[in-house]
């Protein structure tokens, strides 16, 4: 008799339990009087402010201040709605420190993210930014770009200069530039570099140094295409906005020879290829970024020059800037070459702009202006030290809100954030990277525009 079978019963399928969601509770709202820093953003403000603030007619060092804040926070802070939420605000003589969203906790208030809460899509100023990355900056610590990406959305590459690019002929090093780029990609910044064709640097700091008398027009425009072809195709993605050329000067404006090539206003380029050596420059560069088809362009194409900022230009740099930026920038537009115009606005406290003249050059050059290096020098006002800064406070409150109602501007790019050794020129922060007062103006001509009643 055969022996019985036994079934093999079916594998059964497992049904997994699915885990228990862990639930994370939402963080109790946090009250300003136990905000944990707290004590440090008085600390900053009143240290920015000379160590003591009058409030209400009272006058406090910051544990007087962070004490009253605790006893009555009410009376520091101001409520608003922002696309259907509601905002608390930390204010002290309007100046405003710290935010807290709906019921959560409270947090410094940078320039970059009042301009995230308020800027519409509409306002034509969406960027503050700073040199990031600087290769030639007394303090090059990571430290330094984390505190200039929790202040700013815009990051100018320092690394992308024509010497740090292609310092020996035809060696091109572009990983430092490359890094410090996805650096500030990933903070949320956008990019700028260059200037990819810059007359006088250019012959200063590379081999270009070395062959200048003996480069013939050809070989100039071969060495130029080269090099704006190599670095922007070195760098792809990496620039949201490039400085095509910088600081152009025309070849007549000055008798210039090479046997005086150290004066200021020297543009080599000028002098060797001729003053088309500009749309040249341009046509490339468009060229390389439009390449394969790709339109519209993916990089903003900037012209940059000095002393341009007011319609009579600068007599120290013997030319009129202005009128040739305008010229320069209509030619290159017509072209179809051209997305912006850079303005550099290195400020004398000694001769301070007029505001509404310089309102009427930004508006007049017809394209989004950016302000691409923004300082202003105290070096040369009388005075004391306090008297002195006093100045450049003011200076600094009158030209970012002249910026922002000339509503042609994109982004404004400051050149000297950090007190540099040596210069004695503390502009947004001290060599210990502490706000300044000049940080605080900033954060405060911001707020009224983009967050004001």
């Amino acid at each position: 008799m055969p022996p019985t079978e036994t079934a093999i019963p079916p594998t059964s399928t497992f049904t997994p339990v699915p885990p228990t969601p862990t639930i994370t509770p939402t963080p109790a709202p946090e009250n300003l009087a136990d905000a944990k820093d707290l004590s440090k953003w008085i600390d900053n403000y009143i240290h920015a402010f000379g160590g003591k603030v009058t409030v209400n007619s009272v006058e406090m060092d910051a544990n007087q201040l962070t004490a009253e804040i605790r006893k009555n926070a009410e009376a520091f802070t101001q409520v608003k709605e922002i696309n259907g939420a509601e905002y608390l605000f930390l204010l002290i003589n309007g100046v405003p420190l710290a935010m807290r969203e709906g019921k959560g906790q409270w947090e410094e208030l940078t320039s970059r993210k009042i301009i995230e809460l308020g800027a519409k899509p509409e306002d034509v100023f969406q960027y503050i930014g700073v040199k990031y990355s600087d290769p030639f900056n007394v303090d090059t610590s990571s430290r330094v770009d984390q505190v200039f990406a929790k202040e700013f959305n815009f990051a100018y590459i320092m690394d992308t200069l024509y010497h740090q690019i292609e310092k020996q002929e035809g060696i091109f090093t572009f990983q430092n530039a490359i890094d410090a780029a996805n650096s500030a990609k990933e903070n949320g910044m956008i990019t700028i570099g260059g200037p990819l064709v810059y007359g006088k640097s250019d012959f200063d700091y590379t081999y270009l140094k070395e062959k200048r008398g003996t480069l013939t027009r050809d070989e100039l425009i071969h060495i130029m295409k080269r090099h704006i072809k190599t670095q922007m195709e070195g760098t792809p993605g990496s620039l949201d906005i490039m400085l095509v050329v910088n600081e152009y000067l025309p070849k007549n404006v000055l008798d210039m020879t090479w046997e005086n090539p150290e004066k200021l206003s020297y543009d080599a380029y000028a002098d060797i290829i001729g003053d088309d050596y500009v749309d040249i420059a341009f046509e490339y560069a468009r060229e390389i970024d439009t390449k394969g088809g790709t339109i519209p362009p993916t990089t903003i194409l900037i012209y940059n020059n000095t002393a341009n900022h007011l319609p009579q230009g600068n007599t120290y740099w013997e030319g009129d800037n202005t009128n040739l930026t305008v010229a320069n920038v209509n030619r290159l537009k017509d072209k179809g070459l051209i997305d912006g115009v850079g303005v550099q606005l290195h400020i004398d406290a000694a001769q301070p702009p007029n505001i509404d003249d310089m309102i009427k050059t930004f508006r007049n050059y017809g394209n989004p202006v950016y302000v691409t290096e923004f300082d202003i020098d105290i070096s040369r006002l009388d005075g004391t030290d306090s008297q002195k800064e006093q100045i450049r406070t003011d200076l600094y409150r009158k030209i970012l809100e002249g910026i922002l109602k000339s509503n042609v501007t994109v982004a404004v790019n400051h050149w000297s954030a950090v007190q540099e050794q040596g210069r004695g020129e503390a502009q947004l922060f001290d060599n210990q990277l502490n706000p300044t007062i000049n940080l605080f103006v900033e954060r405060q001509v911001l707020f009224e525009y983009f967050l004001g009643n």
